[in-house]
């Protein structure tokens, strides 16, 4: 695991300067600093250059990961069958990337490096819109799992939440159509964005702490007839799951994840007049309440953490943005160390079954 410690480390040290550089551009506007136009333009070739410098290691070590995740030899088959010109069952953007690389004469590996370019663009977008702490966000990212759950193996899923991610602003801009198009662009790479068709309607009101004990109430119940609904579920939604492996499956919490939600949750209700005061920290809080719900009390649900990934995330702005406006420096430190601890340690726990070690590139082969 020392090489993906290793990768966090220099990410996080090249997302300081950029986001030291993004301040120092940001001051010049601001203030109105009288500054030559070549000072100015030697100011912006530095932010590129921390931009450049933190997306590369990130990039290359995914682009080139070779027989790294548990999905990476599903995905070489699948490619394999549509090069031979089989029927595909996976979601048509993602077909469509593999044709394009197919027609291209190209192996399996353009595949990730066409969809990590596309994808890290939207996370880096995103990154600068939405956090106030680069490094912060790259370190929750991390330390949550999804970098090791969806950018090494999930990347269908990966590709469909940066376009979740991104469309989050129109949320808060009520620019509704904008919003349908990237949520109907991103079911095109994975169809559990479609859930983010509704939330449009959901995220951006303020809620009483009562809606969401009724929502417990309600929901609670339903994980004592997991079996019958995952059977109606599939049969509705998904009729070839029917018969496989997921039928199988039982009712599990993981109380670990829970635990560390918790931290995150806590520090909500501390700084809960800080957050909604703003109305995307507002949004990014509701979603954070979506997810406690949903992994909770929704168990019942197929591949529920799948549903969940599109609400957990903006977690990772949410709380660099919210300890920001704590001026208690050791205050801060406490609620930071408590909240990355606890989701280091579900990490710990969980990432052993993901595939992730031995690291291999193709640049090695």
């Amino acid at each position: 695991m020392g090489i993906y410690v290793a990768l966090l480390g220099v990410t996080m040290l090249f997302a300081w300067f950029w986001r030291c550089a993004e301040c120092q551009l940001a001051q010049e506007i601001e203030g109105d600093f009288r500054v030559n136009a070549k000072q100015h333009q030697i100011h912006l070739l530095k932010r590129n250059f921390w931009i450049a410098m933190t997306f590369f290691p990130l990039y290359i070590f995914n682009a080139g990961m070779y027989y790294v995740g548990n999905d990476y030899v599903n995905y070489v088959k699948e490619f394999d069958k549509i090069s031979n010109g089989g029927l595909s069952q996976m979601d048509i953007a993602y077909v469509w990337l593999n044709k394009l690389v197919i027609h291209l004469g190209l192996s399996f590996q353009f595949v990730l490096v066409f969809l990590c370019l596309a994808a890290y663009i939207l996370f880096f977008i995103c990154i600068h819109k939405y956090s106030e702490n680069y490094p912060i966000s790259f370190l929750l990212y991390f330390i949550i799992g999804y970098f090791f759950l969806l950018n090494l193996n999930q990347i269908r899923q990966w590709m469909a939440l940066m376009l979740v991610m991104l469309a989050y602003q129109y949320i808060e801009k009520k620019r509704v159509i904008s919003y349908m198009v990237l949520i109907a662009f991103a079911t095109m790479f994975h169809f559990t964005a479609i859930i983010m068709v509704l939330f449009y309607f959901v995220l951006s009101a303020r809620y009483k702490l009562s809606v969401y004990i009724v929502l417990m109430l309600i929901l609670a119940p339903f994980n004592l007839f997991y079996n019958q609904l995952l059977r109606f579920l599939f049969a509705t939604f998904r009729p070839s799951y029917i018969g496989s492996a997921y039928m199988d499956k039982t009712l599990q919490v993981d109380m670990f994840m829970i635990v560390a939600m918790f931290s995150v949750l806590m520090m909500i209700l501390f700084y809960y007049d800080t957050i909604v005061v703003s109305r995307i920290q507002t949004i990014f809080m509701n979603a954070f309440f979506v997810a406690l719900l949903l992994t909770i009390f929704c168990g019942w649900i197929p591949e529920v953490t799948r549903f969940t990934y599109y609400f957990y995330l903006p977690m990772i702005f949410l709380v660099p943005n919210t300890l920001l406006k704590e001026k208690r420096q050791s205050q801060r430190f406490i609620w930071l160390v408590a909240i990355v601890g606890l989701h280091i340690l579900r990490l710990l726990r969980s990432a052993g079954g993901w595939g992730l070690v031995p690291y291999d590139h193709i640049w090695l082969h």
